[in-house]
């Protein structure tokens, strides 16, 4: 089937009220005009990446939350593109904006797009990458739902490499079973089981085809 807005918008039907759906919909409209210029590795256009992940959560793990929805289709644009604030002057500063401008979306995903988004180094809050990647990592795995949103994000990103260089490929599924298996375990005793055993799988199952 040919993904696009109307199969998108379909999925949504009967799962939720319609100012819900709305509100999903417009997270689909900036997240698709935010990466517009933007490319994965392959070639495709990136906007696939947050469209697929969506698509993970509603048709492989049967999960219709709109505060999820609309952090997946967003967890990119702050790292990306200048539209929640300039991440690269001041974290600070940026997160300020950011509360602000996604709250205008919705408050609750407000906190996973920005426990989604990696800061980068200001010289003002973080001087090195172990200072952002310490904070990173700390600040996700306090979230139950960033963590199972980074899980739906790297079973994309594992299914999307067939095209990336052996030395890319690699190191992609080093870094999945070295940092992320561990993290993402911790799902295992949350709401989020049932979810997590099957990503799990998922994860494995697509790491020993690569």
């Amino acid at each position: 089937m040919v993904e696009n807005i109307d199969t998108f918008k379909q999925r949504l039907e009967g799962k939720m009220s319609e100012t819900d759906a709305e509100l999903v919909m417009f997270a689909y409209a900036i997240a698709k005009e935010s990466h517009r210029t933007q490319q994965r590795d392959g070639g495709q256009r990136y906007f696939e990446h947050p469209r697929k992940g969506c698509i993970v959560l509603m048709d492989e793990l049967k999960i219709f939350d709109p505060v999820l929805l609309i952090a997946f289709l967003l967890h990119d644009t702050g790292e990306d593109t200048l539209i929640w604030g300039n991440l690269l002057k001041d974290y600070d500063e940026w997160k300020k904006t950011a509360t602000f401008r996604l709250n205008l979306i919705c408050e609750k995903a407000t906190p996973i797009v920005i426990g989604l988004t990696k800061p980068s180094i200001d010289n003002k809050k973080f001087y090195s990458r172990e200072e952002v990647y310490d904070f990173y990592w700390n600040n996700m795995k306090n979230h139950n739902e960033i963590v199972l949103l980074k899980m739906v994000d790297r079973l994309i990103n594992l299914r999307e490499m067939g095209d990336c260089s052996a030395e890319k490929i690699a190191k992609q599924k080093k870094e999945t079973v070295v940092v992320y298996l561990p993290m993402f375990q911790m799902l295992e005793e949350t709401s989020y089981r049932e979810s997590y055993c099957y990503l799990n799988n998922q994860i494995s199952t697509t790491l020993s085809e690569l």
